[in-house]
């Protein structure tokens, strides 16, 4: 259709309708650029960046970064931590803005094998599920940390003897849904000092 002849058989209809069309043509035309536009832009970022290669003395001159959270040593078995609930909170908290790292961090403790010490806080048991959990406080003010622990059935004498402000050692598997918040699946606790006082 020659443009010509649209704009005379537009000249038909009343100026509003003519203003209408306008309008339409144009936004339409204007919504169809942003979509280009915008695909553009999603399909520069998504790309992956070239980087040049160093040279070997630009990379002998690079400093080496100090390691910014504790070090965790590994025993022999793979899954298996050497770490404190305190030495877990300092990390999270060192690492609190650096993301990649801390997701790193809380990846190696993600279903290790740890044996934790702390104060008991609370001990309870759901009344639906019927799971027996224990609750430990660890670490120092500055580095303080909550444990829900979840204990199987055949500790569950030992676990309503525990009072408030003892002492346990909890051996078991760490789940990190909740980070800053973990919980532990004991197969193993140990009253180590009972509170003192009465």
């Amino acid at each position: 259709m020659d443009p010509a002849k649209l704009i005379d058989f537009l000249h038909l209809y009343p100026y509003w309708f003519r203003t209408l069309f306008a309008i339409w043509i144009v936004g339409g035309a204007g919504l169809a650029a942003g979509l280009v536009l915008l695909k553009e832009d999603q399909r520069r970022q998504t790309q992956p960046l070239e980087m040049a290669k160093p040279s070997i003395d630009a990379a002998a001159s690079i400093p080496a970064l100090a390691p910014t959270a504790p070090l965790i040593v590994q025993s022999s078995d793979p899954r298996s931590l050497s770490s404190s609930p305190e030495e877990y909170a300092i990390g999270l908290r060192t690492l609190s803005d650096r993301f990649l790292e801390k997701q790193e961090f809380i990846e190696r403790h993600q279903s290790a094998n740890v044996s934790w010490e702390g104060r008991v806080s609370r001990v309870s048991q759901h009344a639906q599920s019927k799971t027996l959990s224990l609750l430990i406080d660890a670490g120092s003010r500055e580095s303080e940390i909550s444990i829900l622990v979840e204990l199987p059935d055949s500790m569950r004498t030992k676990a309503f003897s525990l009072q408030r402000g003892d002492i346990v050692r909890v051996t078991g598997k760490l789940s990190l849904n909740t980070p800053s918040f973990p919980d532990l699946e004991a197969t193993d606790m140990v009253l180590i000092r009972q509170r003192s006082g009465g």
